[in-house]
């Protein structure tokens, strides 16, 4: 099923100074994570009740210094961490204090992210009573932070020159209203209309397909560098490959073509409503692949209204 609208944002963390970036011992060729997540060490200290995706909960009393020293990066990679207090400045020592924050910066220096820190409360599964299940809860946000895939620092532009002979010219066909000019007269015949765009699909897949064949990266999308005089990129369907982030920057904006044709949606395995079956492509796709996102303060437009895609749900 195709999705007709849908926007990726990731929210920022307050600006507060962060710490420095840990000194790599590789050279500079050498790509470093831009993973931010950190998990618990595997101790029976107790300390860390849970590590979610964005709250990290901590026994009473637990100090700075015991916080950093029982974790540690998802990857395995050299992030910095620091605690930083409701003001926003860094606490170096005492207690954790419900409200602080711990800022991580990735090996690579760039990527940020901040964990709220909140302090255990025994009785809090009391007062939640029979509707809420908070052992089940924290279980499951700390597996999905455990398995929030993590990235290298390797680039993939979309606009980058090399990618420029794949941009290519196309004919997007899209509907403008029935001719009964009345979205009630479903049987009154749809009025076609059409545009010349510059379409992106292909230069998005060798840009993911780079990134894939050179151990993972990230494949930008800038949200300046199209070539489309709305600033849009055009595109058919998009599909992933493992260890590929692909990152919508904030003021991009990605228009799936509205033509409903296996050129630009091939037929593909997908599911509906949990029965799996072959259908054109979802606008992002991807099968047996692993270590993949969709990030970025950007939108991936589907261009769905009254006369295009909603006509297949309506009946019309």
């Amino acid at each position: 099923m195709l999705v007709a609208v849908a926007a990726l944002v990731v929210a920022s963390a307050p600006r507060v100074a962060w710490a420095d970036p840990v000194e790599s011992q590789a050279s500079t060729a050498e790509l470093r994570s831009t993973g931010t997540v950190v998990v618990a060490k595997q101790n029976e200290s107790g300390m860390i009740k849970t590590v979610g995706t964005s709250t990290i909960t901590v026994r009473n009393g637990v100090t700075v210094q015991q916080l950093k020293a029982q974790i540690v990066a998802k990857d395995t990679s050299r992030q910095s961490h620091i605690v930083v207090n409701k003001d926003h400045q860094e606490k170096r020592s005492g207690a954790i204090a419900d409200g602080d924050q711990l800022q991580v910066t990735a090996e690579n220096g760039e990527d940020r992210f901040a964990y709220r820190l909140a302090i255990y409360d025994p009785d809090a599964k009391k007062r939640d009573g029979a509707y809420w299940n908070e052992d089940q809860y924290n279980e499951i946000d700390q597996t999905v932070n455990a398995n929030t895939p993590t990235f290298k620092d390797n680039y993939c532009d979309i606009t980058d020159p090399k990618y420029a002979g794949l941009v290519r010219r196309a004919t997007e066909t899209f509907y403008v209203g029935n001719q009964a000019d009345n979205p009630a007269n479903k049987t009154s015949p749809l009025v076609a209309s059409s545009q010349e765009v510059w379409y992106y699909t292909e230069a998005i897949h060798a840009a993911i397909r780079d990134c894939h064949e050179s151990g993972g990266g990230i494949v930008v999308i800038p949200a300046m560098g199209s070539r489309n005089a709305n600033g849009a990129y055009y595109s058919g369907a998009i599909t992933l490959l493992s260890n590929v982030n692909l990152r919508i920057e904030t003021g991009a904006v990605v228009k799936f073509m509205r033509n409903k044709t296996n050129k630009y949606y091939p037929i593909v395995l997908s599911s509906y409503e949990g029965t799996d079956f072959y259908n054109f492509s979802p606008l992002i796709y991807a099968l047996n692949q692993t270590n993949i996102a969709v990030t970025g303060g950007g939108t991936l437009d589907g261009q769905e209204d009254m006369w295009n895609w909603r006509p297949w749900k309506k009946g019309y």
